[in-house]
């Protein structure tokens, strides 16, 4: 008898789509949308602070 064993690992970064008032990273992560572009790299890949911000 052999028995086959499949492991499978998700991962926080497969997401399908964010929410309206989030942001959708590079990596998959959602963040909130007032966390774009606050010069702090809350995606964990930059995605976030990549995008043209304006600080006017």
């Amino acid at each position: 008898m052999h028995w086959l064993v499949c492991t499978c690992i998700l991962t926080a970064t497969t997401v399908l789509s964010c929410r309206q008032s989030e942001f959708q990273c590079g990596n998959g992560h959602c963040v909130a949308l007032n966390n774009v572009c606050n010069l702090v790299d809350d995606c964990g890949d930059g995605s976030d602070e990549t995008r043209p911000c304006s600080r006017e």
